[in-house]
Formats: C-alpha cells, sequence, structure tokens
C-alpha cells in the first residue's frame, strides 16, 4: 500500500500555489536544466524538418532513452513529494518539440525579457540544443534561493546545470563555450511561434 501510494504521489501537485508558469519573471534571474538532459536528434522535429532535405540533421542522430530512476526523482521533487523548496522557482517549462533552446525560447516569449545561454563545452551543440528527450525541465529562479535549491537538488539525486541568465534585453543569446553563438531578437522567435499556428 505505501509503495503505490509513493508511486502515485509522483504525478500529483501538492499544493497548486506550487504550480509554475513557463516565462520567466525578472532580468538577473538564474536559468537551470533539470533532470538528465540527455537529448537525441533522432525523431525530433529538427529531423522532421531537415530530414528530407540534401545532407539531413546536422550531426549524426541518436535516440534519447528513458531514464525511470532519475524521472521518479525528477517528478517526486517537482510535486513536491521530495524537497520542501519547490516555491523558490519562478518558472519551470518541459523541455518537449524542439529541444530545450526552443522551450528557452517560449520562456521568453510572455515579457520583454531576454536570456543568455551558454551550452555546456564537450556536447554536441545541435543534439543538446535541439535534440529531444525525456524528465527535463527549463526553470529559473531569484539569484538568493540558487544556492538553496542546488544544495536540496543534491541531496534528492535531481541533476542540474546552470544554464545562464535573464537578461533586460530583448533577445536570445546563445554561446557554446567557445566564443561562438548567435542571437535572436524575442520579437523574431514570437514570430516565428505565431507563425506555428498557436493562435489561429
Amino acid at each position: 500500500l505505501e509503495e503505490n501510494k509513493a508511486k502515485n504521489d509522483i504525478n500529483k501537485v501538492s499544493d497548486v500555489k506550487l504550480s509554475r508558469t513557463s516565462d520567466f519573471k525578472a532580468s538577473g534571474d538564474l536559468i537551470y536544466l533539470l533532470g538528465p538532459g540527455d537529448f537525441g536528434l533522432q525523431s525530433s522535429e529538427l529531423q522532421s524538418m531537415l530530414g528530407t532535405r540534401k545532407g539531413g540533421l546536422p550531426t549524426p542522430g541518436r535516440v534519447a532513452e528513458p531514464d525511470w530512476e532519475q524521472a521518479r526523482r525528477v517528478y517526486s521533487w517537482i510535486g513536491g513529494a521530495l524537497g520542501k523548496d519547490q516555491a523558490k522557482l519562478r518558472s519551470l517549462h518541459d523541455v518537449s518539440e524542439g529541444g530545450l533552446l526552443v522551450a528557452v525560447a517560449e520562456s521568453l516569449l510572455a515579457r520583454d525579457l531576454g536570456a543568455r545561454i551558454q551550452l555546456p563545452e564537450g556536447r554536441d551543440v545541435w543534439e543538446f540544443g535541439m535534440g529531444e528527450g525525456f524528465h527535463s525541465f527549463v526553470a529559473s529562479c531569484a539569484p538568493g534561493d540558487s544556492s538553496q535549491l542546488e544544495g536540496e537538488w543534491i541531496a534528492s539525486g535531481v541533476p542540474f546545470l546552470r544554464l545562464g541568465t535573464v537578461t533586460s534585453q530583448d533577445r536570445l543569446e546563445v554561446t557554446d563555450g567557445r566564443s561562438r553563438g548567435f542571437q535572436l531578437p524575442v520579437a523574431q522567435l514570437r514570430q516565428a511561434w505565431n507563425k506555428g499556428g498557436y493562435w489561429e
């Protein structure tokens, strides 16, 4: 009975006040990847866009695989079954269609804010930035809450990676740790998102 109760707690939010919207809230907030960040390009949105073009995917694609033990820890923490500092999150957005950078871009659409993201060294930038996988979220918090949250994630066994910072400038800036990158105005991201038919 206790085992079944624990399983059922994974998909419940114990307090509605713990629910978070996806939009970044304030300049200076820190942006994190919560979850394993194990992404693959096979069967991704990027593959569906480029797979039929000459050359196909920019890098050899792989299929991401779920890790159910990590999933249990991540969802248990988000839902409040583990830890106690969930209310310190200011935003939370799942990484799904389009991958990590699409999730970051979507978190910028609601307010006149930007973001500065640094992709981790040693990871394929296409796979990490545009690949898709399981159990991963883009989250943000106030700088003053970061140490406490990181400590709780470590204690709860929740994988995390600090990605960057919310900025007051209306653009998304992405670098790969080797002085290479790009930037796009949020207005352009919003235009592309609207063109996808979400509001039609």
